[in-house]
């Protein structure tokens, strides 16, 4: 079993949604959608750090069901495989909201160019999603918010949206089930279900398989 993913948009996102972080009327520094994205990337992180061994304590028992009900018969030998994987891909989630990763581009390429490329290189299209997510950090946005109005901010994205890009992972996993994508998948259940739906999440990647969700 080989990895179904790779780390991605962990240092790049389209700069056009920074508009070069204008100061308002007052001097204080007016808050942009990246600001918004950027602290929502941040708590992100430090959730799944805290939480990170009560999501790996809920991992092996959402992979046995999963197995038992679209690849049966399978090994032990398997379940324990795609276990560790979710592991790794946790790992690998916490790293790509490190807030460090997120804000700084790497190299000299263009980070929207970057960005539009590795989403296309994903077994899943995250990119309306991510659409949604912006077009979200952009609604909640009033004039007179400054910096300290971002913690709150970004509880509110995760709430309304979830964590990137668990929706369209399991759109993608429920539309053409396959074992290597299996990881992922867990992942992103877990996550909305322990994390996101603890504050009310009202999309989609919150419910269960098969539940219907009204938007």
């Amino acid at each position: 079993m080989s990895s179904s993913v790779t780390p991605f948009a962990r240092k790049d996102f389209p700069r056009s949604l920074d508009h070069n972080h204008p100061m308002g009327d007052n001097g204080i520094m007016s808050l942009t959608p990246r600001l918004v994205l950027c602290a929502y990337y941040e708590a992100l992180h430090q959730q799944l750090i805290t939480r990170r061994d009560e999501l790996l304590g809920a991992a092996p028992a959402l992979v046995k069901a999963e197995l038992a009900q679209r690849f049966s018969p399978y090994t032990p030998e398997q379940r324990a495989a795609y276990t560790e994987a979710v592991e790794a891909f946790l790992d690998e989630r916490i790293e790509m909201y490190n807030p460090i990763g997120a804000q700084y581009a790497i190299g000299d390429a263009d980070p929207a160019d970057a960005f539009e490329l590795q989403l296309e290189l994903e077994w899943y299209d995250a990119r309306a999603e991510y659409a949604r997510l912006a077009a979200a950090a952009r609604k909640l946005i009033a004039p007179t918010m400054t910096d300290a109005d971002l913690p709150h901010l970004a509880a509110r994205l995760i709430r309304r949206c979830g964590a990137w890009p668990d929706a369209s992972i399991i759109a993608a996993y429920n539309a053409a089930p396959a074992p290597n994508y299996l990881p992922d998948y867990v992942l992103a259940r877990l996550i909305e279900q322990h994390l996101c739906a603890d504050g009310g999440t009202d999309h989609p990647a919150s419910a269960p398989p098969d539940k219907p969700v009204s938007e």
